[in-house]
């Protein structure tokens, strides 16, 4: 087979009159036998997007802050208020308490209930139905953020700090006794999620990896044995799970 020439996909350069093409969300591959004589490459769509509800919320221009899937239900967070979305794409606003603030939250699941969180600690639970403040005297004193879900604890960053704390074992209660500090290096934690049954807590110029050690009294959590790294990180919601 001759040589396959692709197309170039993307360019900016100075001259503008020499940067008037631009391929946006699509791939090339070789065209079938039966294509025309010197088009040896198509170019196709990339698999996109499609639009399933829009909320009152949504409707009026409030941002889409973050979302969860529970039960087979979709739920997100737009502006204010928490919604509900079927299947079908029907969007139904949950009663209770308003999400405060503007910009991303952060939810996870125990598959029954949800957490709903705000970069500067405020927090909610959800039922699937309704919405509440989380008015633990402890939890609000210093707030939590970036929740997770783990082993039947919910987990938080204390946002500043090098702290992190869990709720009670299947239930959202809060002991001082459950704080703990990420203390390899002398950074503090911009990020939290778990992967493969850890939390990765990366911290500005350091990063660790604890697991539920089933530690009693105080946090259950431990650092993993090598479970720490001289790579930080600098952008919180850059933090994702991959294969």
């Amino acid at each position: 087979m001759g040589t396959l020439a692709l197309p170039i996909g993307s360019y900016k350069l100075p001259l503008p009159a020499a940067s008037s093409r631009q391929l946006v969300n699509c791939y090339v591959q070789e065209a079938p036998p039966e294509r025309p004589r010197g088009q040896i490459v198509v170019i196709c769509r990339a698999p996109g997007i499609r639009g399933i509800s829009v909320t009152t919320a949504m409707h009026e221009k409030a941002e889409v802050r973050g979302g969860i899937t529970m039960g087979g239900v979709l739920y997100v967070v737009a502006g204010d208020t928490v919604y509900s979305v079927a299947q079908t794409g029907v969007a139904t606003a949950l009663s209770g308490d308003t999400i405060s603030g503007n910009g991303i939250v952060k939810l996870a699941t125990n598959g029954s209930s949800f957490i709903i969180c705000t970069p500067n600690g405020d927090g909610w639970s959800c039922d699937g139905s309704t919405v509440a403040d989380i008015d633990d005297a402890f939890f609000i004193d210093g707030g939590g953020c970036d929740p997770v879900f783990l082993d039947g604890y919910y987990v938080f960053r204390r946002p500043g700090p090098a702290q992190f704390f869990n709720s009670g074992l299947t239930n959202l209660t809060f002991s001082p006794l459950d704080v703990t500090t990420a203390d390899g290096a002398p950074d503090n934690l911009v990020g939290l999620i778990v992967n493969q049954r850890e939390l990765i807590l990366p911290g500005e110029t350091s990063t660790e990896r604890w697991y539920n050690a089933a530690n009693s009294p105080g946090s259950p959590f431990s650092r993993s044995p090598n479970g720490f790294a001289e790579q930080g990180c600098a952008a919180t919601h850059s933090l994702a799970n991959q294969d």
